[in-house]
């Protein structure tokens, strides 16, 4: 038997032969072949359109997911990662990997249950079609009894259908923060680990950590988690309804539906802005303007005894004004394209649905059939007047996925560049590491630069400090003093030679600036440890009284409220408190070695030499670098740095 079209169906029937005719259609062998030449011109469509758009992605391409050091050798240019391009490709399988570690991992199983659930909601979606469609039909029958089945039919769907999309919401925003605490724990064992965290104070070429590690990860991590429902969902609805729509309308409604967003997808796919680089510009600049006060507060005080408000707030609001100016833009380029939006995928879509719609209205149906006619036709149009609002979002959706990934780019680019960079540290320095393990501390020819190696400090440096031979470094200021010990202490990369060090447990860095953690007094005497260390050593409260009896800091205990106050430090301690804090840290932990960097420049000249003689009381070899000639009795050796990378030594002192 010939295939006869659906419209010759409609015409060739009376009004009391129609549903009987519809339902025996749909088991003819010619509506089958129809409906396999549906459902093949519909992968068809979607097919052709992925493979548009896995060619603009450069995904034809075979991908190896390699490290950030990897990629940002072969990825050098910046513009690079602001596309929605192979580079892209490469940067978001790195960071799928750590935010879905193993397909039995809570993320997945939580992706897992998204995609039943968004396919459960869709087939509730098509129920709740038909049901609108029989509703209608009733109402114009005026049949009150179908009417008020299909209202309570409509209300109990409407209980699973609440259910699923609160689960959908939840699922999305759990995997939002699941998502974030991958990424977030990932970048602080990168960044905060021993090396790495000295490497990245050498490492300038990437800027505002913390503005990349506490809201860049969340951005991200929300964009990626909204990306996937945004995306499988529309896929999903546009292959259901269109089979649907095909039902009732015929191949060509939803042909011309396809044709019409694959349309709107190319045009505004070349009108649309760059938008990756637009976002992660504004990321930069809002970072740097909260740097600016950042700065600010930290440096509150010394501005005011400048009386530079003036000059700060001049510089604030220009970096304020450079972040206005490129969100002005961003917005104007967002209106621009979203006046394209709502014309091509909302209004455009809705006058080739009224063409869609119409196709079995003036196809022969109404050719006055009688009561049973316009009921069909009311639940016909009921039906397809909500599928193709439906299918309409979905394909809508579909054509908007490049706007979605090219957003994605943006925060995917300044994430990824904190992990490449924090490899690139170890990755491109491993080989400049000279200090190895001692029981002393010994210098051995070693020649010691500025990081950058624009300026040579001291040249062959050679000298050994045993236990108990305390020994001073002296010398004008830029000489490279300090210098000696960032290279003791493994932050800056010696050129040659050989550095001997003890372990960490038996050597102690005291800066010239005091640093106060967000923590308890007692907290901020036994820093780096924490109160649950000092209670394993077996170190008790009395104890750490009687360190701070030492510097004259007993009375601290009672001013501030006890052991477990916590106050910001920095602005609480005066100058001399704070250094002699970092003494006590020293008298806590009595380490073998401590190395001194002028930390007690706001120390009166007495309590300073009480100190140098309780840390040599203690077993501490100490190691100074000072101004303060008066010093060199509490050592045995002397260093002196000149102005021309060069040094000598001789003994002093009467220790």
């Amino acid at each position: 038997m010939e295939a006869i079209p659906w419209r010759a169906y409609i015409r060739s029937m009376d009004g009391s032969s129609f549903i009987v005719a519809k339902m025996k259609t749909v088991f003819h062998p010619a509506f089958r072949r129809h409906r396999i030449k549906t459902v093949f011109l519909g992968l068809a469509t979607l097919g052709a359109g992925f493979y548009m758009l896995c060619k603009r992605l450069g995904a034809q391409s075979q991908l190896s997911y390699e490290s950030p050091k990897e990629l940002q050798v072969r990825f050098q240019p910046k513009q690079e990662y602001l596309k929605v391009n192979r580079v892209f490709l490469h940067q978001m399988g790195y960071l799928l990997k750590i935010i879905i570690p193993g397909p039995i991992s809570l993320e997945a199983i939580c992706v897992a249950l998204l995609t039943f659930f968004l396919l459960v909601r869709t087939r509730l979606s098509i129920r709740i079609v038909e049901i609108m469609g029989l509703n209608a039909s009733a109402l114009v029958r005026t049949e009150f009894r179908s009417f008020v089945r299909g209202v309570l039919s409509l209300g109990l769907i409407a209980v699973p259908a609440s259910i699923v999309n609160s689960l959908l919401k939840f699922l999305t925003n759990f995997l939002a923060l699941r998502f974030r605490k991958r990424l977030t724990t990932y970048a602080h064992e990168k960044y905060l680990n021993s090396l790495t965290f000295r490497r990245t104070i050498l490492d300038r070429s990437i800027d505002g950590i913390d503005q990349r590690i506490s809201q860049d990860i969340d951005q991200l991590s929300k964009v990626i988690s909204e990306f996937y429902p945004s995306t499988f969902k529309p896929l999903v609805d546009v292959a259901l309804f269109t089979h649907k729509l095909t039902t009732s309308v015929g191949y060509e409604g939803a042909a011309m539906i396809c044709i019409y967003y694959m349309f709107s997808g190319f045009i505004l796919r070349r009108w649309l802005p760059d938008f990756a680089f637009m976002t992660s510009k504004q990321q930069e600049l809002e970072g740097n303007f909260r740097y600016y006060h950042t700065r600010l507060l930290m440096h509150a005080e010394e501005i005011a005894f400048y009386r530079g408000w003036n000059r700060e707030r001049k510089l604030i609001n220009d970096t304020f004004d450079r972040y206005y100016r490129h969100c002005m833009g961003f917005l104007v380029s967002q209106a621009v394209i979203d006046v394209f939006d709502s014309w091509l995928v909302k209004y455009g879509a809705t006058l080739v649905g009224y063409l869609v719609v119409a196709i079995p209205v003036f196809g022969g149906v109404i050719a006055s059939r009688g009561g049973d006619q316009v009921s069909l036709l009311t639940e016909s149009y009921v039906q397809n007047t909500q599928i193709l609002i439906n299918l309409s979002q979905s394909i809508g959706q579909v054509v908007l996925l490049y706007k979605r990934l090219t957003r994605m780019a943006g925060y995917t680019s300044r994430v990824f560049e904190l992990f490449s960079s924090v490899d690139a540290v170890d990755f491109l320095q491993e080989d400049e590491q000279r200090v190895k393990k001692g029981d002393l501390i010994e210098f051995d020819s070693v020649d010691i630069s500025t990081p950058n190696r624009e300026l040579m400090l001291v040249e062959s440096l050679s000298f050994q400090v045993r236990s108990g031979e305390h020994t001073i470094i002296m010398g004008p200021n830029g000489c490279g003093k300090s210098s000696i010990f960032r290279v003791l202490a493994g932050l800056w990369p010696a050129l040659s030679g050989t550095i001997y060090c003890p372990s960490a447990d038996e050597i102690f860095f005291i800066p010239q600036r005091p640093y106060f953690p967000v923590a308890s007094l007692r907290e901020q005497v036994i820093y780096p440890d924490r109160t649950s260390d000092a209670s394993r050593k077996g170190v008790s409260d009395e104890q750490l009284l009687s360190i701070l009896a030492d510097t004259d800091l007993a009375y601290l205990v009672k001013r501030e409220g006890g052991w477990d106050a916590q106050k910001n430090w920095t602005e609480t301690f005066s100058g001399g408190e704070k250094q002699k804090i970092n003494l006590c840290r020293a008298f806590y932990h009595r380490p073998k070695f401590v190395c001194l960097d002028e930390c007690t420049s706001a120390v009166s000249v007495d309590i300073e030499g009480k100190l140098y003689k309780r840390l040599i009381e203690i077993g501490c070899t100490i190691v100074t670098i000072s101004h303060r000639k008066h010093l060199q009795q509490y050592h045995k050796r002397l260093i002196q740095m000149t102005d021309s990378n060069g040094y000598s030594a001789k003994l002093v002192g009467s220790q």
